[in-house]
């Protein structure tokens, strides 16, 4: 079976500790020589099927969360691009996304099939990757393709952050994350995996049980998004004593009083970072602490240029809010040089520091994350 590079810590891991866990699913605990196997039989599945590199196919969601975790990264390590829609769109939006971008396979979690869509309008086959949707259920879905030579390159930024004490082992990480269509499911299960670490979904409605499943492994870093350390955010669900020494907070700005109440429950301080939804990359240092001033989430990390424009895309003057613009100035990947939209209402001050007040209007699918 082919891998890509990026996906190579699938194999390595099954092989170091096939029991260790993977995923924890409602049910049940996938391993990492599960999800192996798993990803393996997939591949030959999609291989039998005819699906080539950098051709497209679309995974729709089946009962099996598990299986389809298998079948996204299946399609990555054969070189394929993976088109993730939402299962709460419309017959329209879905009609209309799945158009524009031509799939030529079909996976509905029972069988692959060649897609219905013509795809003569392509006129070659891309690179790996994974097509994401910016918006949900009430606003148009607008694709935005991310190769997985640039998530590999974010994992191995957000890897270089880790304090030396984790990262001098193999350190128990998990990630907390909801099964969805954006930019964070995908960062919250490479990053853990890249590091031998668990993701543990979790639709924000279950915190006690998310909590118990965390504590049951003693973890050393967690992962998750405002939302989850919100509700996670009550003593009576952990432990006197845990193993947590790192834990940071992606998606959006942390507010400090539920960064603080995570603490009192735990011993251990969040870390407020940014970039795991719509931006795709981590793209912010995540080195003020909660507490500094208001929806400050600090300064662009090393390689990652960050500008805030108005409605007509010019760029406005430090401390003026508008949408906030990242892009990664990273020679080596290519196509990667330009800004995208993250959907972010922001501001920059004249020190660099970033400042992040909400999302903007049409975006309504992550705004339940971000509610006080």
């Amino acid at each position: 079976m082919r891998t890509e590079a990026c996906l190579s810590w699938y194999s390595a891991w099954a092989e170091e500790d096939p029991g260790a866990p993977a995923v924890v699913l409602e049910t049940r605990v996938l391993s990492y020589g599960g999800l192996w196997e798993r990803i393996v039989e997939r591949s030959r599945l999609a291989s039998e099927s005819g699906l080539r590199p950098g051709q497209r196919i679309v995974l729709d969601r089946c009962a099996d969360a598990g299986e389809w975790i298998a079948s996204l990264l299946a399609a990555l390590a054969a070189g394929a691009q993976a088109i993730v829609p939402d299962s709460d769109w419309s017959a329209v939006h879905r009609a209309d996304a799945l158009a524009a971008l031509c799939p030529d396979f079909h996976d509905d979690g029972d069988g692959i099939s060649p897609a219905q869509t013509p795809t003569a309008r392509r006129k070659s086959a891309g690179e790996a990757g994974v097509w994401l949707f910016t918006s949900g259920t009430t606003a148009e879905p607008e694709p935005h393709f991310r190769s997985l030579d640039l998530i590999r390159a974010m994992v191995e930024r957000v890897r270089a952050r880790w304090p030396h004490s984790l990262a001098a082992s193999r350190p128990k990480v998990f990630s907390t994350a909801p099964l969805t269509h954006g930019f964070g499911f995908i960062n919250a299960l490479l990053l853990p995996h890249a590091l031998g670490g668990t993701l543990i979904l979790d639709d924000f409605g279950a915190a006690a049980q998310t909590v118990a499943r965390i504590a049951a492994l003693e973890p050393q870093a967690l992962l998750a998004w405002p939302a989850h350390y919100k509700s996670m955010a009550d003593a009576k669900f952990w432990p006197e004593r845990n193993a947590l020494t790192w834990c940071v907070s992606s998606s959006f700005r942390l507010e400090p009083d539920i960064a603080r109440r995570f603490a009192d429950c735990t011993g251990c301080l969040p870390r407020s970072q940014y970039g795991m939804t719509q931006t795709g990359p981590l793209c912010l240092d995540g080195a003020v602490p909660p507490n500094a001033a208001a929806y400050c989430v600090g300064p662009p990390l090393g390689g990652v240029a960050m500008k805030v424009v108005d409605a007509n895309g010019a760029a406005v003057p430090a401390g003026v809010r508008g949408r906030l613009c990242a892009r990664v100035d990273d020679v080596a990947l290519a196509g990667a040089a330009d800004y995208w939209d993250t959907g972010d209402v922001g501001s920059i001050d004249d020190r660099g520091n970033v400042f992040v007040y909400g999302r903007s209007f049409g975006f309504t699918d992550e705004r339940k994350e971000f509610r006080a």
